[in-house]
This record gives structure tokens, sequence and C-alpha cells, in this order.
């Protein structure tokens, strides 16, 4: 948190989200090491030893940063009734076998891996994208080109994340795996693509998809996978629906260059926004002005909440009886707080 940055640090929510740690007393958070000093003798040596592996490291960075390239998952077409994406798999191989003899597939860019307990640990790709405000959006794959496959190759299988007492340890119950079984019904796992519940996100509407390209079957121990996959999501808008707006919309400036690079189809669908209202009270926890005289701002936002500037950076704690000063409503669940 910078000096005089505007920090939301109460905000009634309509899930239940909140902690209930309180924060260290309102001071600056001390310094976590010291200036180096050197002695004047040695600053020349010093330098020219620290500039040295500067140098190797430069070029080793270049080589380790990602090239230009096209993504993993694009966009190949967009209208207005809905969009297709497709997930470009590539040359992929397998690790070397661990203790129980069990690999891992390797060298996949941009992908995660799943990790479902007792299934095997397949790579797969994630998507968001955004949605008109009356869509009903469902998923469907078109196609699929080409294939790779790797027989007798037995891959790492999910274990269950549990929590365990360590009696040695003074930290309480720690994480830990629990090996689990592999599951072996045949190819898994049935669907290409999975699309979670739509969500909306300061006036727009979204979902998130999981492009799963790659079938694993525990019985002949057989992965494989398309060269590639395209899928279509389609809006589904109601019959009596109106043109979608095109062009920029409504700007949010807070969140739209962040958005830019993470939604898919952001050129498509920037006009989609829908401002939040503009009547007085709209988004605001106060019945009435704040306390003293203050001018309540204005927030871009389908939830109220506050927001206090700070002096300086560090870790502050802020009770009922600071917020109720300057209007902050009474009444308001905990559970509601975030």
């Amino acid at each position: 948190m910078g000096v005089g940055e505007w920090v939301s640090l109460a905000r009634p929510t309509r899930r239940c989200s909140g902690s209930g740690m309180p924060l260290p007393s309102p001071r600056a958070l001390p310094r976590l090491y010291g200036l180096m000093s050197i002695p004047r003798r040695h600053r020349s040596s010093a330098a020219i030893r620290l500039l040295a592996p500067l140098l190797v490291l430069v070029p080793l960075l270049e080589l380790a940063s990602p090239r230009p390239a096209a993504a993993a998952v694009r966009v190949v077409a967009s209208d207005p009734r809905g969009v297709t994406l497709q997930v470009t798999v590539g040359a992929w191989s397998l690790s070397s076998p661990d203790a129980d003899g069990r690999v891992r597939v390797t060298g996949l860019a941009d992908a995660h891996v799943m990790a479902l307990p007792g299934r095997a640990m397949l790579p797969a790709w994630s998507a968001t994208l955004a949605l008109p405000p009356d869509a009903r959006p469902t998923v469907r794959v078109l196609s699929s080109t080409g294939e790779q496959a790797r027989s007798e190759a037995r891959l790492v299988i999910a274990g269950r994340p549990v929590f365990r007492e360590d009696p040695a340890s003074r930290m309480g119950s720690q994480p830990a795996m629990e090996p689990v079984a592999a599951i072996a019904d045949g190819p898994w796992p049935a669907a290409s693509v999975e699309m979670a519940t739509p969500f909306g996100f300061r006036g727009r509407r979204m979902v998130s998809l999981e492009l799963r390209p790659f079938r694993y079957d525990e019985g002949p121990a057989r992965v494989s996978s398309p060269l590639s996959l395209t899928v279509r999501v389609d809006f589904n808008r109601p019959a009596s629906a109106s043109a979608l707006a095109s062009g920029v919309g409504a700007p949010d400036r807070h969140v739209d260059a962040v958005l830019e690079t993470s939604v898919l189809n952001w050129e498509q669908a920037r006009g989609w926004r829908v401002p939040p209202s503009a009547g007085p009270d709209a988004g605001s926890l106060f019945a009435t002005r704040p306390a003293g005289g203050a001018q309540a701002l204005a927030f871009e936002d389908d939830q109220p909440e506050v927001r206090v500037k700070i002096d300086e950076t560090g870790l502050y704690r802020l009770n009922y009886d600071n917020l109720a000063a300057t209007g902050y409503p009474a009444g308001v669940p905990v559970a509601q707080v975030s």
C-alpha cells in the first residue's frame, strides 16, 4: 500500500469471505534489512564483482523470457451469436519415472495441471470470456485434429489434500497430501471442455472455461491428445434481444487494462459493460451523508465499499468505532464484510 493510496479495508458483500484475525496496531512495518555498506577502497572491485554476474544474468533472463508467440488458446472467430476458440496442444513429452514408476506430461506452455484425487495429473488450459448481459452460454466441441499418444505410460495420480497433526511441531495441523488409488474406469476426462457458472464483475458478465484435450486410461496406461481442439461458446441470447453494443462503451479505468490482457474476446466485448445505477444512494452504505459533512465518494462497482486514506505504508487495525465516526452503518453482519 503506497503513501496517500485509497485502500479498501471494509466491504460488505453478498457472501461470507471475511477473516476473524485482527490487524496489528497502526504503525509502519519495520525495515527488514539494512543498507549494505562497502568500504570506499573496495567499492570499485566490489562493483565489478557485482556487475559480472549481472552481465551473465541478463542474457539468461532474455532467453528465459517468453517470446512473442501465438497463445495456446486463441479466438479464431467471433460474432453476435458467440465465440470460437482453439487450443493448440503442440508437441509434448514424458518425464523420467518417479520412485513409483509414474511419469508426468511435460513441455506444454501456458497449461496448468488438473489435480482431482484419484485421477491422472493431466495438462489443461483455462480461458476467460466476456458475455453479453442477457447471455445464457453453452459450450460444445466443434472439431479436433491429429493425435499424439504414448502407451505403457502410467501417469502420476493426484492425492487428496489433508491436514495432519505433527506432534514434533508447534505449528499445529500441517498440510499434507494423502495418496489415493488410481481410478480405473476408462478414458478420462469424459468431456474435452468444461464451463463454469457465469459471474459478474464490475458491471460485466464473464465465464471461465477449462479446455481438457488430454485423455488417460489407467487400464492400458495410455495417454493421448489431439494436435488441436476447437470449441464454440454460444451466447443463446433471447430472440427479442436488441443488437449488441459495439465500441468502447462505459469505461472502467480501474480494471479495463487488466481485463484487456486476460479476457480473450475483449475487443468484441469492450462495449458490453453495464455501469452502476446513477441514483443518489446507489451503491452506498450510507443512508445519509457521513458525519462531519464529508462528501460521500462514488465508486464504480456493483457492491458497496468503504475506503480509507493512509499516510504511510504499513498494516493498520480499523475497529467499528473508527468506521462509525465517519458514517459506517450499524447492524451490518460481520459475515457480509470482506
